[in-house]
């Protein structure tokens, strides 16, 4: 399974952009399954994944359409978000996103 054209408020990069409210979307190819089952979302202040700021869990109800986080944005801030999703025949699968 592929995650890509993972976004923030239908953003690809959204460096240096005021967002009040975050949204993420994010497409899925190859997977083993017709559909999603659940998706979870780490946002972390390091690149490493070690100073996780929010953490959804895994969530049932997450649409990759537009799946709100609340998480609280700090200006001139860098974060790194990972991707996980799993689908009713395949187990999770990650992809990292840098951005903000």
């Amino acid at each position: 399974m592929k995650i890509y054209d993972m976004k923030v408020n239908h953003l690809t990069n959204p460096l240096g952009f005021r967002l009040t409210r975050t949204v993420f979307s994010w497409k899925v190819k190859d997977a083993a399954g017709k559909r999603q089952t659940q998706a979870r979302i780490h946002i972390a202040a390091d690149s490493a994944m070690t100073d996780v700021l929010a953490d959804t869990g895994w969530d049932a109800e997450a649409d990759s359409l537009g799946y709100p986080v609340e998480f609280s944005l700090r200006p001139v801030t860098r974060y790194y978000c990972r991707y996980s999703i799993q689908t009713e025949r395949q187990r999770p699968s990650e992809q990292m996103k840098t951005g903000r």
